[in-house]
C-alpha cells in the first residue's frame, strides 16, 4: 500500500509499504533478493528502472538487481480469506419479467511454507468480468477468447508452459453436448432450459519455487454435471445430460539452470467419468542461454492421448525447436514446428489446427541507441514455408518485411509488407477431409502511426491493403483510435476498426445437385465495422468508474457461387440461394468499484448485451443497421458484489 506520494526538487517520490505476508522468502538469517523497480511515464514514452536493463539483450527479468544486507527477517504466517456475497437482477431478451439470484463463496490464500502458496476459490462468481468480444466466425477454426476471470489470470506464470496446453477458458465453458440436445428433439418437443456454461464448483492452485530453483505448480478445477430440460406437447419433461461432472488438472515442474536457462515437465488431464474418454497431454520444454546471454536454444515436445471406455486410444505429438541470437544489433531466429495429424490438446488446451509442418527464418537489424532524428529503429525480414504432416504436401510459402521507428519527438511509425507469391493449398476451408482449395497468391502492405502521448488529445492510426489479382480481391482495412485525457481523473478512448473485403472467397455449404454432393464456395463483399468506446473516471484512489461499449457489425453480400472441384479449383455454379446476412454483437459493461478497506471491495455493475443475425435481408449501410440493432431486445443485468479481505495476522492482533 502507498504510504507517501509527493514531488520535490529531485522529482516524483513514492514510498510503498509491502507486508512480509505478501512475499515469499526463505527462513534464513541473511538473505539476498532479486529486485527491479519500474516506472512507466507514458507522456514521455519513457520507462525507468532501478537496475539498468540493456535493450540489446533479450529478457528483462534476467537483468534484475540484488537487494542485499537483509538480516533476521522472520517469515510470518501467510493466511487470508476473502468471502463474498453477490446479487443479480437480470432480464433475458426473450423474457418480460426480471429474475434475481444470490451467490456466495470464498477465496483462500495460504502460505504452505517459505516456497509454496495455495490459492483456492470455492463457488466463485465471475459475472462482473468484461464481456467477450463476440464475432461471426467465417473461418473453419475455433475463435480464441481472452481470459478475464481474476483467479485464472493471477499467479499462473508456471502454468504457461507448453504453448497453450492450458487454456483456462475450457473450464466452465459451453457443455460438450449443448448443441446435440436440439438435434435429438422428437416431434412436439422443445428445449425449455439448456445452460450455456458448466458451473464451476471450485478451483485450486499450489505454486512456488524451492531454494534450489525447482518450481512446482499444481492446478485442479471441478465443474458440476450439466443437464438440459426437454418438454413435449403433453407437458412431459425429460432431462438430457450435456456434460458430466468434470475434473481438470495440471502439474508442472520447472527447474532453473545456469545462465537463467530452464527445463520443464508438465501434464494436463481432463476426466469426465467412465462413460466418456479421458484426455491427457504430457510434455517437456527447455530454453538454454549461453553465459553472455547472446544465444538461445529452445525445444518442446508435447504428446496428447485420449483413453476411451473401449479398446480405442488416440495418440498425437507436437514438437518445436528454435535457435536464436538474442543480443546485439543483428539477431536471427530459426524455427521449426511439427504437429502430427492426431495431435489434439483441446480438452484443456487450445490448438486451431494440427497436421502441420512449419519452418521460419527471421533476420533482424535493430538500432537501440538514439542517432540522428531517431530514438530507436527496428527492422526484420522473415521467410516461411508450411505444409501438411500427412500426407506430406505443400500448403503455404511467404515473405514479410517490417520496419518500426520512434523519432526524437516521440512519434512512432512502422510499415509491414507481406507477400505470398505462389498459390496456397488450403486443406481446411472446404470442411472436407483431404479436399484442397487453391487459394491464389496475395500481397499485403500495412502501416501505423502512433503520436506523442504527452499530449492531452492524440490519435493512433493504422491501415492496410491486401490484393489478390486472380479474383480481383481487394481488402482495405484500418483503425483509428483517438484518446482524450480531460484531466488526471477522466479519460476517453475510442477505437474504430473498418475492414472492407471485396470479392472475398469462402465456403458456403454442401448441397446435393443432380444426385451429386457439391461443395459450394461464394464470392462475397464483406463489411466489418467494430467500435469500442472506453472511459474511466477516478473519483478517488479508492473509487473508480469504468465504462466500455462495443458494437461489432459484419455484413455479407454474395455475388457469385462456385463449385469446388477435386483439384481445388472453382468452377461457376448455377446456384440461386440467398446467403446475405447481417450479424451484430452489442455490449455495454459499466462497473463502479469502491475499495472500502485494504483488499476489500464493493462493486456495482450493469451489463447490456445482444446478438442479432439477420439473414437474406442484410442492410448495406451502417446507420441503417445500427437503428435496427438499437430497437432489438437485449439482455440486461444489474449486480452488486461485496468481498471482504480477512488477514489472519490482523485478526490475531485484534484479539
Amino acid at each position: 500500500m502507498a504510504k507517501q506520494n509527493k514531488s520535490d526538487d529531485s522529482g516524483w517520490v513514492a514510498e510503498i509499504k509491502i507486508p512480509y505476508s505478501a512475499l515469499r522468502f526463505p527462513d534464513v538469517t541473511e538473505q539476498t533478493w532479486g529486485l527491479n523497480i519500474w516506472r512507466d511515464i507514458r507522456r514521455y514514452r519513457e520507462t525507468d528502472c532501478w537496475n539498468f536493463v540493456d535493450k540489446k539483450i533479450s529478457g528483462t527479468s534476467r537483468q534484475a538487481g540484488e537487494l542485499t544486507n537483509l538480516h533476521d527477517i522472520r517469515a510470518p504466517l501467510r493466511l487470508s480469506f476473502t468471502p463474498y456475497v453477490s446479487g443479480y437482477l437480470q432480464k433475458p431478451a426473450d423474457q418480460k419479467t426480471w429474475d434475481y439470484t444470490f451467490n456466495y463463496g470464498l477465496d483462500l490464500k495460504y502460505g504452505i511454507n517459505e516456497s509454496f502458496t495455495l490459492d483456492m476459490t470455492m463457488i466463485p462468481d465471475f459475472g462482473q468480468v468484461q464481456s467477450d468480444d463476440k464475432i461471426y466466425n467465417l473461418s473453419p477454426f475455433e475463435v480464441y477468447y481472452k481470459e478475464h476471470r481474476p483467479f485464472f489470470i493471477e499467479g499462473i506464470e508456471l502454468f504457461d508452459k507448453g504453448s497453450n496446453v492450458f487454456y483456462t477458458r475450457r473450464i466452465g465453458k459451453r457443455p460438450q453436448g449443448y448443441k446435440a440436445v436440439y438435434d435429438s428433439l422428437q416431434e412436439g418437443e422443445y428445449v425449455s432450459e439448456n445452460p450455456a456454461k458448466a458451473k464451476l464448483i471450485n478451483a485450486t492452485k499450489v505454486s512456488g519455487r524451492t531454494r534450489n530453483g525447482l518450481g512446482i505448480g499444481v492446478f485442479n478445477a471441478m465443474t458440476e454435471r450439466t443437464e438440459a430440460t426437454v418438454v413435449d406437447s403433453l407437458g412431459n419433461v425429460r432431462t438430457v445430460e450435456t456434460q458430466p461432472f468434470s475434473n481438470y488438472n495440471m502439474l508442472v515442474f520447472d527447474q532453473n539452470l545456469k545462465n537463467n536457462s530452464y527445463v520443464s515437465i508438465y501434464n494436463t488431464n481432463v476426466y469426465r467419468g467412465r462413460n466418456t474418454y479421458t484426455a491427457n497431454v504430457t510434455g517437456s520444454e527447455f530454453q538454454l542461454y549461453n553465459k553472455s546471454s547472446s544465444y538461445s536454444l529452445f525445444g518442446r515436445l508435447n504428446v496428447s492421448q485420449k483413453y476411451y471406455p473401449s479398446e480405442r486410444n488416440d495418440f498425437g505429438y507436437n514438437y518445436a525447436v528454435q535457435l536464436e541470437k538474442i543480443s546485439g544489433n543483428f539477431r536471427f531466429s530459426i524455427y521449426r514446428q511439427v504437429k502430427n495429424d492426431t495431435y489434439d490438446p483441446n480438452d484443456m488446451g487450445f490448438s486451431r489446427v494440427n497436421n502441420t509442418v512449419a519452418n521460419e527464418l527471421e533476420l533482424q537489424y535493430n538500432f537501440y541507441d538514439p542517432f540522428g532524428p531517431f530514438l530507436s529503429l527496428r527492422n526484420s525480414l522473415s521467410v516461411w514455408y508450411e505444409g501438411l504432416y500427412s500426407p506430406r504436401k505443400y500448403t503455404e510459402f511467404g515473405l514479410s518485411a517490417r520496419s518500426r521507428v520512434t523519432f526524437r519527438n516521440h512519434i512512432s511509425t512502422g510499415i509491414k509488407i507481406k507477400l505470398k507469391p505462389t498459390d496456397q493449398h488450403d486443406y481446411y476451408e472446404a470442411r472436407a477431409d483431404g479436399q484442397v482449395y487453391i487459394d491464389p497468391a496475395d500481397y499485403k502492405i500495412s502501416a501505423y502511426l502512433s503520436p506523442d502521448y504527452r499530449k492531452a488529445f492524440v490519435v493512433d492510426i493504422s491501415a492496410g491493403y491486401k490484393w489478390s489479382p486472380k479474383y480481383s480481391q481487394h481488402n482495405i482495412y484500418g483503425e483509428i483510435s483517438p484518446r482524450f485525457r480531460v484531466n488526471d481523473r477522466l479519460t476517453f478512448r475510442l477505437e474504430v476498426n473498418i475492414d472492407l473485403d471485396n470479392n472475398n472467397i469462402g465456403y458456403v455449404g454442401n448441397v446435393v445437385m443432380d444426385e451429386n454432393d457439391v461443395i459450394v464456395f461464394g464470392r462475397r463483399n464483406l463489411k466489418n465495422v467494430e467500435n469500442i468506446l472506453k472511459t474511466s473516471y477516478i473519483f478517488t484512489n479508492k473509487l473508480v468508474l469504468d465504462f466500455r461499449l462495443r458494437h461489432y457489425w459484419l455484413n455479407a453480400r454474395y455475388n457469385n457461387y462456385y463449385q469446388l472441384d477435386e483439384e481445388g479449383y472453382l468452377n461457376p455454379l448455377d446456384y440461386d440461394e440467398d446467403n446475405n446476412f447481417d450479424f451484430n454483437a452489442f455490449n455495454i459493461d459499466m462497473i463502479v468499484r469502491w475499495e472500502f478497506a485494504p483488499g476489500s471491495e464493493l462493486a456495482l455493475a450493469w451489463k447490456n448485451a445482444l446478438l442479432t443475425l439477420t439473414e437474406n435481408e442484410a442492410a448495406n449501410k451502417y446507420i441503417e443497421n445500427l437503428k435496427h440493432v438499437l430497437k432489438s431486445p437485449s439482455d440486461n443485468s444489474f449486480s452488486l458484489k461485496v468481498l471482504y479481505y480477512l488477514d489472519y495476522l490482523y485478526l490475531k492482533r485484534k484479539k
